[in-house]
């Protein structure tokens, strides 16, 4: 983390519980003084994919509940709307059937 009043850079460490694993994709939001973004739960016997917020006060990530749950996504999209509210866009990974003929 980069501290602007001594210009210089800082590792934080343990910022999520053991099992967790961050960077699911590579998109991430900030809004309200903390930090969004994806993770997934490697405790499970099927790693579920959750939203994460960073808080920069604490120092720490927190699950934040999804309305349903699943194990992987295709696609994610996170944005800000009017600096007051997340915007999540999930599509489950589904890989369509071919057809021949």
């Amino acid at each position: 983390m980069y501290e602007f009043g001594s210009d210089s850079w800082r590792v934080v460490d343990d910022i999520m519980d053991p099992g967790w694993r961050l960077g699911y994709c590579s998109i991430n939001v900030s809004l309200k003084g903390s930090m969004y973004g994806f993770a997934e739960d490697k405790t499970k016997p099927q790693s579920i994919v959750s939203l994460v917020r960073f808080d920069f006060s604490t120092e720490k990530c927190v699950p934040v509940p999804l309305p349903y749950q699943r194990n992987r996504f295709q696609v994610a999209g996170l944005s800000v709307v009017k600096d007051e509210k997340l915007s999540v866009l999930l599509q489950p990974n589904v890989h369509p059937r071919l057809r021949y003929g």
